[in-house]
């Protein structure tokens, strides 16, 4: 059987993964059916339903994912970030009491999170009330210093306080309101953020830019990396390729420098060639080997990869083995430790 006929834990981490690198619409599918599973058992993992819930909310969908982003946080009242993307929903169909009592929450759960305390300063100034929302915004400020729109917020703030007449700047903050409503920012989900900071991988922005198409750019990449190969030409060509459904030749790209002379970011993309072509072996051979020497790679998103293509293909004691490595290199990840505890309980 296909690993994509078999809906539980593992088909709930692929949609998850697929929402972390920016493919809601396509992560939606696996998400729900991983929740008509557990559900059918009678459990709620709240963490797919928050990812559930924030792609309707992503799609402007709010009133669908109200129901969602509700039972997840019925499921794990502590669940921060469940929290803050449900304020929003509430605010979206204008249930703006309990939209307030919802962001409360979140900003009481993680009062570290720049992303609740901006939620609720936007959801201020869109009730007219200026002082407690500068009052947030200054906060988010001090958690989020290099984002300019924050203080640009501010400083209409203090300057002018009839900013909710201002529709510019309401679209300029309803516009950033979306991006941090998707809460990849705060390392919550799987590992780290793609769609906001490609980190040293170049080529990893890919996964998360709409509207390309991938495959003239990857013939645009091999024609440069033929005249010019650099270990950046070769890595934003292997991430296009992957991008535009070709994972044959980005592994040919890749694997003769298989492992030690391909970057994380390329062994990241040879993962997740493995897996579109439903080829598990490199990653059980990862995992197998971690019984005799300590993980090579410290990364948390590599070992959960590792882990998801295991658990795909029934590897459950070596899919469980490398997602410990990821857990221990993110003790604080929700969505892993959850994750582990569906797995562990027999999902």
């Amino acid at each position: 059987m296909r690993r994509r006929d078999r809906p539980g834990p593992a088909q709930a981490l692929r949609g998850r993964t697929r929402f972390y690198m920016g493919a809601g619409g396509e992560a939606l599918p696996d998400l729900l059916e991983s929740r008509r599973a557990l559900a059918a058992g009678g459990r709620v993992d709240p963490v797919t339903s928050t990812v559930i819930g924030t792609v309707y909310m992503n799609q402007d969908r709010a009133a669908i994912a109200l129901d969602y982003l509700g039972e997840a946080v019925a499921a794990d009242p502590e669940l921060a970030v469940a929290w803050r993307t449900f304020g929003v929903a509430l605010a979206k169909v204008n249930r703006h009491a309990e939209a307030d009592t919802a962001m409360d929450r979140a900003v009481e759960l993680d009062p570290y999170a720049a992303s609740g305390w901006y939620n609720r300063g936007l959801h201020h100034i869109n009730r007219k009330r200026f002082e407690p929302a500068r009052e947030d915004l200054l906060v988010a400020a001090g958690f989020a210093p290099d984002n300019p729109q924050i203080g640009q917020l501010i400083g209409h703030l203090e300057r002018d306080w009839e900013l909710a007449d201002d529709p510019d700047l309401l679209a300029a903050a309803e516009a950033r309101a979306d991006s941090v409503r998707a809460d990849l920012a705060s390392g919550e989900w799987l590992a780290r953020n793609v769609a906001g900071d490609p980190g040293p991988a170049g080529g990893r922005r890919a996964f998360s830019l709409a509207g390309i198409d991938f495959e003239a750019r990857a013939d645009s990449l091999a024609a440069v990396h033929a005249v010019a190969p650099t270990p950046q030409t070769r890595r934003d060509l292997a991430a296009a390729r992957v991008r535009a459904g070709q994972p044959e030749s980005a592994l040919e790209l890749l694997v003769p420098w298989w492992p030690d002379g391909l970057s994380t970011p390329e062994m990241l993309l040879v993962l997740q060639a493995d897996r579109d072509l439903d080829s598990p072996q490199r990653a059980r051979e990862i995992a197998v080997s971690l019984a005799d020497r300590p993980p090579a790679v410290a990364d948390v998103e590599f070992w959960t990869l590792v882990a998801l293509i295991c658990l795909d293909h029934g590897d459950s004691d070596l899919g469980l083995r490398a997602l410990d490595v990821a857990i221990g290199l993110a003790p604080a990840n929700h969505a892993l430790t959850s994750y582990r505890k569906l797995i562990v309980a027999g999902g």
